[in-house]
């Protein structure tokens, strides 16, 4: 873990660090040390949306109810820049997903 949160350098047990851990390693993390696994609504399908000026991965996320890092995941976007006229994949859930369809 250290290796790849670099800016940890100690741990106590007061204190609060954001970190990484390999999604491999992510169920035996949460089994390991006892912490509650946040649920996530499972987004099951994909929708479409084509970039227009003044898009931003904040603001395309925050309409179809997605999280950034889905969004540049299943896009294979290496920065967080977009540009106009790209086709983007969209991690959505069942209920986006009947509701951006109507």
């Amino acid at each position: 873990l250290l290796a790849l949160n670099k800016s940890v350098k100690t741990v106590s047990k007061n204190s609060f660090h954001k970190i990484t851990i390999p999604i491999e390693k992510v169920y035996a993390f949460y089994l390991r040390y006892d912490v509650a696994m946040v649920e996530k609504e499972e987004k099951s399908h994909m929708i479409t949306h084509t970039v227009v000026l003044g898009d931003t991965l904040e603001n395309v996320a925050a309409l179809y109810e997605a999280d950034v890092d889905e969004i540049r995941v299943a896009n294979h976007l290496e920065f967080p820049f977009l540009t106009v006229g790209t086709l983007l994949v969209i991690p959505v859930t069942q209920t986006v997903f009947d509701n951006v369809s109507q």
